[in-house]
């Protein structure tokens, strides 16, 4: 399913050169996707001789993911296919009246008011991925202490907590500038790089980090932060 989704539509033959798999498993695999409605046929290639190999690619409706970007000044929110393509999106900004409870509890009502809307069945909703302002608690999901938002009482948010239990999905929490590079690395200019760096400058300065096709993710939340860098005039 991975390669199928990172190098498009796939023939079965090429996923057994690929894979270097036997027929009969990737039959077999083939076969549990599309009973899932994972995958879907999308054509054939040309014929060598004998009848033309199927095509098979993502289905787009197969799998859904809601993403939040959450920052000082606004809330985006986002609802992706199997593809990644974004289905619908919603920018809410914040203001001195945007408490945690009032935000979180407005951000819950849109999400569940879409999910109902695009008729997404809870199973091929994979889950939520949120990229915010930090300090973050990365192992609890936790907006710890964060200064700077219009609203007072900012302070040990439990952000995962929160979502896993009103929208029973699993939930992931990292820091915007880390969850913006895993964007760029899958959908973005950096989709064809093994080592990538994501640089946001705002209030603060973060940075997200991809090696190898894999998250630099070390313990805490500071692997990103260059924000404070004294600098002396020579």
């Amino acid at each position: 399913y991975g390669l199928i989704f990172q190098k498009g539509p796939l023939t079965i033959g090429k996923l057994v050169e690929l894979t270097n798999t036997p027929r009969t498993t990737v039959n077999r695999i083939i076969n549990a996707l599309l009973s899932s409605d994972l995958i879907c046929p999308v054509g054939s290639e040309k014929s060598t001789g004998g009848r033309r190999p199927l095509l098979y690619t993502v289905n787009p409706k197969g799998l859904y993911t809601i993403g939040i970007d959450l920052s000082r000044s606004h809330v985006h929110l986002l609802l992706c296919n199997a593809l990644l393509e974004p289905q619908w999106t919603e920018h809410i900004p914040i203001t001195r009246r945007s408490t945690p409870d009032t935000l979180l509890e407005r951000i819950c009502h849109s999400l569940l008011k879409t999910i109902q809307s695009h008729q997404i069945p809870p199973e091929r909703l994979v889950g939520l991925g949120i990229g915010s302002v930090g300090p973050l608690d990365i192992e609890k999901g936790i907006l710890l202490d964060s200064t700077n938002f219009p609203a007072p009482g900012w302070k040990q948010i439990p952000l995962k907590a929160f979502f896993a239990e009103k929208l029973q999905l699993p939930v992931f929490v990292r820091s915007g500038a880390s969850m913006a590079v895993v964007g760029e690395s899958i959908r973005g200019t950096g989709r064809d790089l093994e080592n990538l760096v994501y640089v946001n400058i705002g209030i603060g300065i973060r940075c997200g980090v991809m090696v190898n096709k894999s998250l630099l993710q070390p313990k805490g939340d500071t692997e990103g932060a260059y924000g404070h860098m004294i600098v002396e005039a020579a």
